[in-house]
């Protein structure tokens, strides 16, 4: 439902754009034969609406995509995920990180000393 509403949104946001840069031609092509007063201010600053429509139409089709997920992956294993932890707790996500790193070193270290004394 998201995506289809972020989709729609971006749409009107280059149709908006689009509108601005053709100027009256694209008013009289959907049949609006007379200039809307605010569409006369559009067109005294065609780069300012441009560049409005653009960043406001981006941040509100981002916010539909949003999810807060936020996944910390070490060595192909997830190590911290906000969506299962339900929050974001810096102290955890560094303890939890630190115990891998230490965990894949210590193995790593093991699996080599023991290589060098078959050797």
């Amino acid at each position: 439902m998201n995506l289809a509403i972020a989709k729609g949104i971006s749409m009107l946001q280059m149709a908006f754009i689009g509108a601005v840069l053709a100027g009256e031609s694209a008013l009289r092509m959907v049949g609006i034969n007379n200039n809307p007063e605010w569409f006369a201010a559009v067109q005294e600053n065609k780069i300012g609406a441009c560049m409005g429509a653009w960043f406001f139409g981006n941040s509100i089709v981002s916010s539909f995509h949003s999810t807060g997920a936020f996944e910390v992956y070490f060595d192909g294993k997830e190590v911290f995920s906000k969506l299962k932890t339900g929050g974001l707790n810096a102290q955890q996500l560094f303890g939890d990180l630190d115990a891998a790193i230490q965990s894949h070193y210590t193995t790593q270290g093991g699996d080599s000393a023991q290589k060098s004394s078959a050797l």
